[in-house]
C-alpha cells in the first residue's frame, strides 16, 4: 500500500483516490480547484477540510512535520525570492530537511544546465520549474506532487524532465502523482491514469491496458445488448460501439457470427468524456 486519500468536499459526500507505490499516478480532471485542493491536502500547504490520508497503512496528519518531510512538491507557480541566487534557496531549504543530499542536488542542477550561482530571476518559467524538481528530490522524498509539470517546457527540457523522473522512480517504494489537463503529456509520463469529476472518480486505469482495452468498433450488424466487454451503442448508430475490453467484445462477436468493419482505439480525452457523461447521466437518472 502506498498513499491514500479521503476528501470529504461537501456533508454526505467522500471520495478516496489511491497512489501506489512504485507508480506515476496522473490525476486528470478539468476543475483546477479540485486538483489543487488534492495537491495542497497532500503537501501539507492547506488544511484538510474533511476525510484522512494513510501512508502506508498510516494515518497521517497533514500537519504533521514527519509526515510533510516525506513529500516534495513542484508547483505549477514557484514562488521564489527574486534577489537570491539558486544557491541561496537551496541553503534556505536545506535547513528544513535533514536528508537533503548536496551531490544529488548539484548533479540534477549540472543535467538540466542551471547554474548555482546565478539568481533565480534569471530562469525562464520552463527552467523554473526544473529548478524546483532539484529542489523537491534533494531531500530523497517518498512522494514526489508535480502540478502540470510540463507547462512552459519546450522539447530539450521535457525531455530532461521526464528522464529526471524516471530517474527518481528508480528509487524504491517511491510514489509520483501529477496533475494536469494536457491529456497528451498525462498519456506520455503516467503509469495509472485516473480521472474525477466533481469529486467523483470515475476511473482509475493502467495506461498500457487503458489504449489496449477502449474502442470504438464499426459492426456489419447490431449486436445484443449484454454483449460481454460493451459499455454502450452510439446514440445514432447502434452498429457503433465502445467497448472497454476489446478481447472480450471480438471473442463474443466471433461466436455471433458478427463481423468488426472497422475499429478505432479511443483518445484519453475520449474516454474522459465519456466517463463524464456517462456519470453524468447515472446521476441524473
Amino acid at each position: 500500500m502506498g498513499l491514500s486519500i479521503t476528501l470529504k468536499p461537501s456533508p454526505g459526500t467522500n471520495f478516496r483516490l489511491n497512489f501506489p507505490n512504485e507508480c506515476v499516478t496522473a490525476v486528470i480532471c478539468p476543475n483546477e480547484s479540485e486538483t489543487k485542493e488534492i495537491m495542497d491536502a497532500i503537501a501539507g500547504s492547506a488544511p484538510l477540510k474533511g476525510g484522512e490520508i494513510r501512508f502506508r497503512d498510516h494515518q497521517e496528519s497533514m500537519r504533521n512535520p514527519d509526515f510533510i518531510k516525506h513529500v516534495g512538491y513542484v508547483p505549477r507557480q514557484p514562488e521564489t525570492i527574486a534577489f537570491w541566487t539558486i544557491e541561496r534557496m537551496a541553503q534556505f531549504l536545506a535547513t528544513w530537511y535533514d536528508s537533503w543530499n548536496w551531490d544529488d542536488f548539484h548533479l540534477t542542477l549540472e543535467r538540466f544546465s542551471i547554474k548555482a550561482k546565478h539568481p533565480i530571476k534569471s530562469l525562464s518559467t520552463g527552467r523554473l520549474r526544473l529548478l524546483w524538481f532539484a529542489y523537491a528530490t534533494a531531500y530523497d522524498p517518498d512522494i514526489l506532487l508535480l502540478d502540470s509539470p510540463t507547462k512552459d517546457l519546450d522539447s530539450i527540457l521535457w525531455g530532461a524532465l521526464r528522464t529526471e523522473l524516471l530517474r527518481f522512480m528508480e528509487r524504491p517504494n517511491k510514489i509520483a502523482i501529477i496533475t494536469d489537463r494536457d491529456f497528451g503529456e498525462v498519456q506520455r509520463l503516467a503509469d495509472i491514469i485516473t480521472f474525477i469529476n466533481d469529486h467523483k472518480v470515475l476511473g482509475s486505469y493502467e495506461k498500457d491496458s487503458l489504449f489496449d482495452q477502449w474502442k470504438t468498433l464499426w459492426l456489419d450488424k447490431q449486436p445484443p445488448h449484454n454483449l460481454p466487454g460493451m459499455i454502450s451503442t452510439a446514440q445514432n448508430d447502434p452498429t457503433q460501439i465502445f467497448t472497454s475490453s476489446f478481447q472480450e467484445t471480438k471473442n463474443a462477436l466471433e461466436k455471433l457470427d458478427i463481423d468488426i468493419l472497422s475499429g478505432s482505439s479511443m483518445s484519453l480525452e475520449e474516454i474522459y468524456i465519456y466517463l463524464r457523461d456517462e456519470r453524468s447521466s447515472t446521476h441524473a437518472g
